[in-house]
């Protein structure tokens, strides 16, 4: 058996390579990397002592192509990639990577790129062309995603072309409830066999809901400070001091030992420009605290409105699953204009863009008439309960509203979009009636339970992400070394299934 594995991020190499160690216990197994960075595939060279994997291209390899003129050849190249893979234009490619579309000092991305046309569309041509020939050399059975991490533009063209070639591919996710995780096969949203299973154990009259259910989502629910995210552990103040202390030790070290390094990578941060950030940072938290007025819950729990939660940004969820929202300003705007006369949009942002952000930019959503800014510490699960629905581009909290009995709107294919009371606008005019339709919807106890325990029977409870993060600082104990032989077992059977079908 033949794999392709794309690693994406430095923390994940260690936690991959125990992967493909486990699935090398088959002698017949062949490993070959798609990766991000250069940084990993030196990881990957550092670590790798027993030769796991085969071969290994990265994106940083073959970084931004020249200025020159678009030749008959490419405008064919670009006819190619338009009739044969799910994107209708050559720019959906260009927009799901950040590094292309946008400007970045250190870690701040700011709107808009330096980058020629020609060198946008000639970059993306040879990533294609790589994938490809990659694909037709080494010949995979199966493609595996490490972690749900699939925000790269070759982790994208990667997707497009095992699809194309009818490759299986797995993709390790984050269920939204509790740390169940599972896997799914489409990275643009829809989560097909999760609809499938909920819609047959629904009609089934013979399916039961076992106690374990019951109380879980009891307890799911009543726990308000902590549902549908997996929560960071609290610190005390000395471990976030000494935390900071290790990650700004850590980051100027790597950038120490970048200026030694022979081969360079243009995707590398200059120590600087991250110094530069975090001044901007600190600037713009006092002045969005000096000038900007956020509400209290307190404040909208008498107010008929619907809760908007900003996304994180520029991140995969928007760039690769809904380009087409990818300014949310814009958003904002014309939802509250497609609202009715009676109805209010508390719009929270994410929490951790709050300083990413300029004070404009909450100035603008406060000069909105019907939109209410609300502080984004609030818990938004105290939101949704007392809101009139929900209205999300592709995010979590649309299936927070399903959990709460609330109606909810989503302007994407988010994965939760086949549950009842859920329903997908493709414009924003459609808004009023949509409202209208789910008035008098609701959600059956039922229904919530079909649903958790669904996504139980196709999943392991553990914290993946935290395993990863532990194995990769070489911390992992016992209970979390159990746990990942548990999860390893798991994705050797789903493996092992898609192969063979």
């Amino acid at each position: 058996m033949k794999v392709i594995i794309n690693i994406t991020n430095d923390s994940s190499v260690k936690y991959a390579l125990r992967v493909i160690e486990e699935l090398k216990k088959d002698p017949n197994v062949i490993v070959a990397a798609i990766v991000y960075r250069n940084s990993i595939k030196e990881k990957i060279r550092e670590l790798d002592t027993n030769n796991l994997i085969e071969r290994i291209i990265s994106q940083s390899d073959i970084g931004l192509l020249d200025d020159d003129m678009l030749t008959e050849t490419d405008v064919l190249k670009i006819q190619n990639i338009e009739d044969n893979y799910t994107k209708k234009s050559i720019w959906n490619y260009v927009y799901q990577d950040r590094t292309l579309i946008y400007n970045k000092r250190g870690f701040l991305y700011n709107k808009g790129t330096k980058l020629s046309r020609n060198t946008l569309v000639k970059t993306i041509l040879k990533r294609f062309a790589i994938v490809e020939q990659f694909f037709i050399d080494f010949n995979p059975d199966i493609v595996l995603y490490a972690t749900q991490d699939f925000g790269t533009s070759m982790a994208t063209i990667l997707y497009e072309v095992a699809n194309k070639n009818g490759v299986p591919i797995i993709i390790p996710i984050v269920s939204k409830f509790n740390s169940y995780f599972t896997f799914n096969n489409d990275i643009y949203g829809p989560f097909s066999a999760l609809e499938k299973a909920f819609n047959n154990n629904l009609i089934d009259s013979t399916y039961k809901i076992e106690e374990d259910t019951r109380l879980e989502l009891e307890d799911y629910k009543s726990n308000n400070d902590a549902p549908f995210y997996i929560v960071k552990e609290k610190e005390g103040k000395v471990d976030f001091f000494i935390k900071k202390i290790k990650t700004i030790f850590t980051f100027s070290f790597s950038k120490i030992r970048g200026l030694f390094k022979k081969e360079k990578d243009f995707l590398d941060t200059k120590f600087w420009y991250y110094v530069f950030d975090k001044i901007t940072i600190s600037r713009r938290d006092r002045k969005i605290n000096r000038l900007i007025k956020f509400a209290k819950i307190e404040d909208v729990k008498k107010t008929k409105y619907l809760y908007f939660p900003l996304h994180y940004e520029p991140e995969l969820v928007l760039l690769v699953q809904s380009q087409d929202y990818l300014n949310q300003l814009h958003v904002i705007q014309n939802v509250s204009r497609n609202l009715p006369s009676n109805t209010q949009l508390v719009v929270k942002d994410h929490p951790m863009m709050l300083k990413r952000r300029e004070p404009d930019f909450y100035k603008t959503i406060l000069g909105i008439p019907n939109v209410i800014l609300i502080d984004s510490n609030e818990n938004s699960i105290e939101i949704i309960k007392s809101s009139f629905g929900v209205i999300t581009i592709i995010g979590s909290a649309g299936m927070e509203g399903f959990f709460y009995n609330k109606p909810v709107l989503t302007l994407s294919d988010a994965f939760f979009n086949f549950l009842p009371c859920v329903k997908k606008v493709n414009s924003y005019n459609e808004i009023p009636d949509a409202l209208l339709s789910l008035k008098d919807c609701t959600v059956s106890l039922n229904e919530q339970l079909i649903l958790v325990q669904t996504i139980k029977e196709m999943s392991i409870d553990l914290n993946l992400n935290k395993i990863i993060r532990k194995y990769d600082q070489g911390n992992i104990d016992k209970t979390d070394s159990d746990k990942l032989n548990e999860f390893l077992k798991f994705l050797k059977e789903r493996i092992n299934l898609e192969v063979r079908t």
